[in-house]
């Protein structure tokens, strides 16, 4: 990365308000700043900085809830998938546990309508 002058002029009155300018070379910068000072700008109103341009990296972490149909609430409580049960022998699912539910459903919940568009 190359290094940059920044030349910052504020509006007389407001420091939180201006113009910046980003020049590479030194002479650019002190012509620009000439060109400033002929137009009127006062001399308090121009800032000039060196640096060069730091690089960023951006990362998102996705958040996830889930809510029963119908339930408006965001803190609904979230079925416990374990406990559907498991055989005594923690091979497989115990049928009788998971009770009348039938295909797609958990605790008398349907999973699909637990993803609902936010």
């Amino acid at each position: 990365m190359t290094a940059q002058f920044m030349v910052l002029l504020t509006e007389e009155g407001d420091a939180t308000r201006g113009e910046v300018k980003f020049l590479n070379n030194p002479n650019d910068v002190a012509n620009y700043i000439e060109v400033l000072l002929e137009a009127g700008h006062a001399r308090e109103t121009i800032r000039v900085f060196q640096g060069e341009e730091v690089g960023v990296e951006i990362s998102y972490r996705p958040v996830v809830s889930l809510a029963a149909a119908g339930d408006a609430s965001s803190e609904t409580e979230i079925p416990d998938a374990f406990a559907v049960g498991v055989a005594s022998n923690g091979d497989a699912p115990a049928q009788e546990a998971a009770g009348d539910d039938g295909p797609g459903m958990l605790n008398g919940v349907r999973l699909s309508e637990l993803f609902r568009p936010s």
